[in-house]
């Protein structure tokens, strides 16, 4: 296995985790919270993790791809968009 396969398999793998701990939050009951709130606070604190991991440094070195950037700027919006947009 070459290092990207094993980048590929290291990103599956913690896909995986995160995407099976959604999954048991969706499923607990919170009584009076509805379901969109849940959701909305799940993102909106995804979305500043994914915004941090993107500016900072030590984790991508250089200046992000103009891809990177529409994304980056697309989450930036949600972020700071009216709970009512949502």
């Amino acid at each position: 296995m070459n290092d990207f396969e094993k980048a590929d398999a290291a990103v599956d793998r913690t896909t995986r985790k995160i995407a099976a701990e959604i999954e048991k939050l969706f499923k607990r009951d919170f009584g009076e919270v509805a379901d969109y709130n849940v959701q909305d606070a799940l993102l909106l604190k995804l979305v500043d993790v994914l915004l941090n991991l993107v500016v900072d440094k030590r984790y991508i070195p250089g200046i992000p791809g103009p891809a990177t950037l529409r994304l980056s700027n697309a989450l930036h919006d949600y972020r700071d968009s009216s709970s009512l947009d949502r």
